[in-house]
């Protein structure tokens, strides 16, 4: 784990390590979120596999200059697995001039691995948007 991100102990620890790992936006930071085999969900409801694919995803984000902002809205643990729930906004002015409003309710479900440490497994930042997806 790099300096900026100590990786959470707990499940209640790891909203606070996102927030810090997504503010830092630097994707090699942010990849230390992710177990090897994790998913993210865009927001067209495609699935990105793995930390190559997720590494492209947060760098489209990343690319706009401003870091999200986000509040925690619910969290549910259950031995090594826990479901969060999260509201996120992305706003800002590009250096192009364009406006950049976006915001979202992230569904996300995370576990402990062996080494203590509790990362996705699935990120869904458009979480509700994509609930009814059965293709996936």
């Amino acid at each position: 784990m790099s300096i900026e991100t100590k990786g959470a102990r707990t499940a209640e620890d790891f909203f606070s390590v996102v927030v810090k790992g997504f503010t830092s936006l630097d994707v090699e930071t942010a990849l230390e979120l992710f177990h090897v085999d994790s998913i993210m969900v865009d927001a067209a409801g495609r699935v990105h596999r793995g930390k190559y694919a997720i590494a492209f995803e947060l760098q489209k984000f990343f690319s706009l200059g401003f870091p999200v902002h986000s509040t925690r809205r619910h969290l549910y643990v259950a031995g090594d697995t826990a479901l969060q729930i999260s509201d996120w906004s992305l706003r800002g002015t590009t250096q192009h001039g364009m406006e950049i409003d976006m915001a979202g309710t992230a569904t996300d479900v995370i576990s402990r691995g062996r080494d203590g440490i509790w990362r996705y497994d699935i990120d869904n930042p458009f979480g509700v948007l994509n609930a009814g997806r059965l293709d996936q």
